[in-house]
């Protein structure tokens, strides 16, 4: 067994590596963020693929049945991951990390859209993380709309993903299928939607990208920072579950709120982002918020299963 505090190190330190090499070959290449974030995905199971064929891991097993099944989810799986790109391309990471922390609020109304109601109590928990998303964003100095609608559209696919995906995981899904391995299966069709959506969006501009990479001596710093950004794309969020395996919801969610704030503070400091006042106070209320929200959400569920033991 891993020691807990060990596991939340390693998902800190993957999480921070991931966003600072990501950005880095944004940098070099911000014409290429759908690439860039298809490679991402791609390149990520040269970890997971090696650990089936040696036997390391057990090999999971679907039919094809369960593989369309697991589609929609694959799909909104690859528009979480290209809306934190593509939004992390076009402005600051930590101003990404600052709207995706209103993805409860975001899941919360789909919920109710879609028949689960949550308690009053718990809405009223997501007003100072709207507020201070708010603020941060009128308080940014490299605001953009693109970087702004590019995480929100991250946050839509994870809510939706969580909806959709409790429906199709709930039952019986193929053998072998902890969470590990349906994290991998789920890159694994999610890269295979994602590299035509890729070919379409960028296709025009990718050869002579390369060429100028090429003619600048950048292509190789480029694949070098996309090929790192892949590897502890996918070792943190393997850590994630793992997190999440062992420690209670409240812990988990405490764990997540103290990485957001990791990866702002360190992508400042490594890019020399600036932040106003406003905006340091507008970051605090929401990334806090979101663990109060996390905190109210975790006590009424317990509240409720309790009710019906009675």
């Amino acid at each position: 067994m891993i020691n807990t505090g060990y596991l939340f190190a390693m998902w800190y330190v993957f999480s921070v590596a991931y966003n600072i090499f990501s950005k880095a070959s944004l940098n070099i290449a911000p014409e290429l963020a759908w690439t860039t974030a298809t490679l991402q995905m791609f390149l990520g199971l040269s970890y997971v693929l090696p650990l089936w064929q040696s036997g390391l891991r057990t090999k999971p097993s679907l039919t094809s049945s369960e593989i369309v099944r697991l589609l929609p989810v694959a799909i909104l799986h690859s528009l979480v991951h290209i809306g934190g790109v593509v939004s992390m391309g076009a402005g600051a990471v930590s101003f990404t990390y600052i709207v995706k922390a209103s993805e409860p609020a975001v899941s919360a109304t789909m919920s109710a859209l879609t028949g689960t109601v949550l308690p009053l109590s718990v809405y009223f928990t997501l007003l100072p993380v709207m507020a201070g998303v708010a603020i941060a964003s009128v308080s940014e100095l490299t605001f953009t709309w693109k970087s702004f609608n590019y995480a929100m559209l991250s946050n839509l696919a994870s809510a939706g993903r969580g909806i959709v995906g409790k429906k199709a995981i709930d039952k019986r899904l193929g053998q072998s299928m902890t969470a590990n391995n349906l994290y991998a299966v789920l890159t694994i069709m999610a890269t295979f939607f994602l590299v035509p959506v890729a070919l379409v969006m960028e296709g025009s501009v990718l050869r002579s990208t390369f060429e100028s990479l090429k003619a600048a001596n950048k292509l190789g710093s480029y694949l070098g920072q996309t090929c790192l950004a892949s590897i502890f794309y996918y070792l943190y969020n393997e850590v994630a579950f793992l997190c999440l395996d062992n420690v209670s919801p409240i812990s988990h969610a405490l764990g997540n709120t103290l990485k957001r704030v990791f990866i702002i503070i360190s992508s400042m400091v490594v890019f020399g982002n600036r932040m106003t006042l406003r905006g340091c106070f507008g970051s605090v209320l929401a990334v806090g918020g979101v663990f109060i929200y996390s905190v109210e959400k975790s006590r009424q569920s317990k509240i409720a299963k309790e009710a019906k033991k009675k």
